[in-house]
């Protein structure tokens, strides 16, 4: 597991954990702070926290605004596997990076669809 993606799919097991409460990670020092496990935290262990965390999001997959907005609205049109609507006419604060003119309408979709939505 890459670096990043172990600090994403952490902070996807902190904020569905109920401050420690449900947490997987509770045995280890983890302390909700990334520094703290760094200065604490041997090589065999983080490996152990990296298994914990891998083996949780297998069960809790992220959902995708895609994946919600489909259980609304299953018959909703799709078009190259991504929702046909425009994300600014039902998110008036929504800008693409550089603008609609540098992505093109599929990319700014697939884009805002595809993003991690949290629970």
């Amino acid at each position: 597991m890459e670096f990043i993606d172990f600090l994403r799919q952490m902070d996807r097991v902190c904020k569905n954990s109920d401050h420690c409460q449900n947490c997987p990670l509770k045995q280890f020092p983890c302390n909700d702070d990334i520094a703290s496990i760094a200065r604490n935290v041997d090589d065999q262990t983080l490996r152990e926290m990296e298994d914990v965390v891998k083996e949780w999001n297998k069960k809790h997959p992220a959902k995708t605004r895609k994946e919600v907005f489909l259980q609304e609205f299953p018959n909703a049109f799709l078009q190259d596997d991504t929702i046909s609507i425009c994300p600014k006419c039902l998110d008036k604060d929504y800008k693409p990076n550089g603008g609609c003119a540098s992505t093109g309408c599929g990319g700014c979709r697939f884009d805002y669809w595809s993003k991690e939505v949290w629970e």
